[in-house]
């Protein structure tokens, strides 16, 4: 994610910066608290969280070179290695501890460590080669499906490959914010003045901030090619939506919710079965749009009262001003005093010249 610190200040609330991602300058509010991630950036951010997740570690009280990944899905290698983030020590795993009674792998990896991570330092670990270490998270089926098939000279998938842990999303749905409940009947159906700003950049102008939120349902896919996997593998994503929803709240998404889990799915688009699972998660995003005008300096006005009827011209012939029916010349004080009575002009014609 960018950081917000390093980008031009734009008025006391927002801040504008270029997208490289849509090529255009966007406005996104200083305090990620109040709202300012789009829907895309959401699905990004919680691909980051996902990896940094599962590197979470506990060291071993009593041996420092165990250590536990309690949500680390993908089983590594003994060889594989781990790279300390802030010492950029290499950490080279040895042993890939297995429970004894049931031979699972439950986090447990051993290494030969001088210096182990520091949890009180905030020590970050990550894969030094990265491909296959962790959960894939994409908003397409996996590839490997496809990919098979077209070298199939038949086009049938007859056995299915085995599939890389994958949890893939897909918007289901996405509607004008609601301003009161979720989903309420009342929404913001179209974008309304957030706050008014002179333009800091260029001067004589203003910049109004517009703003509408959106109602968005997100489905988040588990694929594996048998049952069991792919209900573990959505129960470790609704518990990582649980852990990790206070961070993306307050990085700024502006609401996150569990919607509903969706009926267990065996996907035969090619001829063979995939166990798919799924849960559908409310999100509520904000978009900001910056309108530009240039202020108004000065307004001219010239008035000039023209008579309606030439024959009336003269001053001392009986004419009708105001509804009334008036003869001889007027002083300004006279004339006056015939609008004030009345309140309307009835004789002629004003026009207005900019």
């Amino acid at each position: 994610m960018r950081n917000l610190s390093d980008l031009p200040e734009f008025g006391e609330n927002y801040i504008q910066y270029f997208d490289p991602y849509l090529q255009s300058f966007e406005v996104r509010r200083k305090s990620r608290t109040d709202g300012n991630l789009s829907l895309a950036e959401s699905i990004e951010y919680i691909g980051i969280l996902m990896a940094k997740h599962q590197m979470s570690y506990i060291p071993s009280k009593n041996n420092k070179n165990i250590i536990l990944f309690p949500f680390l899905f993908v089983e590594p290698k003994e060889g594989d290695k781990i790279l300390n983030f802030d010492t950029k020590e290499v950490y080279t795993i040895d042993q890939v501890i297995r429970n004894p009674v049931t031979n699972l792998w439950e986090g447990l990896l051993k290494f030969n460590l001088v210096n182990p991570p520091s949890l009180e330092q905030s020590h970050s670990l990550q894969f030094f080669t990265q491909k296959d270490k962790y959960i894939r998270f994409r908003h397409e089926m996996p590839d490997e499906i496809p990919n098979l098939i077209g070298a199939n000279l038949e086009k049938l998938l007859l056995q299915p490959p085995p599939i890389f842990p994958t949890i893939t999303w897909t918007v289901k749905s996405v509607e004008p914010g609601s301003l009161g409940r979720v989903f309420d009947s009342k929404k913001e159906y179209k974008p309304r003045l957030r706050e008014s700003v002179k333009d800091p950049f260029v001067m004589g102008h203003t910049v109004e901030i517009y703003g509408q939120f959106f109602d968005n349902i997100v489905q988040f896919d588990s694929w594996s090619n048998d049952p069991r996997t792919s209900d573990r593998l959505i129960r470790w994503f609704e518990q990582f939506m649980r852990l990790k929803a206070g961070n993306l709240i307050q990085n700024g998404l502006s609401q996150l919710l569990f919607f509903k889990r969706t009926e267990d799915e065996y996907n035969k688009t090619w001829r063979q079965a995939f166990s798919v699972r799924g849960s559908q998660y409310y999100l509520r995003t904000e978009q900001l749009e910056a309108v530009y005008s240039k202020d108004i300096l000065n307004i001219d006005i010239n008035l000039d009262v023209s008579f309606s009827d030439p024959q009336n011209r003269k001053f001392n012939s009986p004419r009708w001003i105001a509804d009334q029916l008036v003869t001889g010349e007027l002083t300004n004080q006279e004339y006056r005093e015939l609008f004030y009575r009345s309140g309307e002009y009835q004789f002629g014609s004003i026009e207005l010249r900019q």
